[in-house]
């Protein structure tokens, strides 16, 4: 008989040619939930597996003992996963690879608390469409089949909108005149943290644009040239739009 530790095994016994009215059965092991009857339960563990049932008769002719022993397989179960997220703010649309501790045989995935069908690799990438709080875990698989506990901490993924960005500012100046602009976002989450990076025909006009305010002075060789400004917003350094 083989078990993975922590599971329940049911043990019997029975002498060819006797009831079990005329027997009595005495059991020896490692947590026994009873010690008597033909029919037992016991939970072993890896280091303590082997029972002994002593059968002694009763009745009309008392006195007459046989023992038997069975020596139980226990498969040691996996340690606990931990699971770790490669990004934990996202935007909607936007795609997360979770890994899993260990070097089981297979994972079982679990989110919200419900089982990913047809996903057993330690390594999970998965696509999150709709806004909301995600939490990802997972349980290891033995090559025996034992199956670890579930990690009490899983990982936590917050998927938030796509923010927009407006850029509002007098759209025509003077030659040599000081151009304002501001990034307006919209669908903006109180809890993200969001820096600004201004560019111009997509080339960055400069570092630490840490605001939605640019203020700057431009000398044109063409002054009816006209000029494409653009504005990045990174939320908390790890989407952008």
């Amino acid at each position: 008989m083989e078990v993975c530790e922590g599971e329940m095994v049911v043990l019997n016994a029975n002498l060819d040619g006797f009831t079990n009215d005329n027997i009595r059965y005495d059991w020896e092991g490692h947590r026994l939930v009873q010690d008597t009857g033909s029919t037992v339960s016991a939970y072993p563990t890896v280091n303590d597996h082997v029972y002994t049932v002593t059968a002694s008769t009763t009745g009309a002719n008392p006195g007459c003992t046989l023992t038997g022993t069975i020596n139980i397989t226990v498969r040691p179960i996996p340690e606990v996963v931990t699971v770790t997220a490669n990004r934990n703010t996202i935007c909607e649309g936007g795609q997360v690879t979770f890994n899993a501790s260990g070097d089981a045989t297979a994972y079982i995935w679990y989110q919200n608390g419900v089982e990913i069908e047809g996903e057993n690799q330690a390594q999970l990438t998965l696509n999150f469409n709709q806004i909301g709080t995600y939490a990802l875990s997972a349980k290891a698989v033995s090559a025996f089949g034992c199956v670890s506990a579930e990690a009490s901490e899983p990982a936590i993924v917050k998927v938030v909108l796509q923010p927009s960005v407006e850029i509002t500012g007098d759209p025509m100046i003077c030659h040599n005149n000081i151009v304002e602009l501001f990034a307006n976002i919209n669908d903006t989450d109180d809890d993200l943290n969001y820096t600004y990076e201004w560019r111009m025909y997509n080339y960055s006009l400069g570092t630490g644009f840490d605001m939605s305010f640019f203020n700057t002075q431009f000398t044109f060789d063409n002054p009816n040239f006209l000029n494409s400004f653009v504005v990045a917003a990174n939320i908390s350094n790890d989407y952008n739009n």
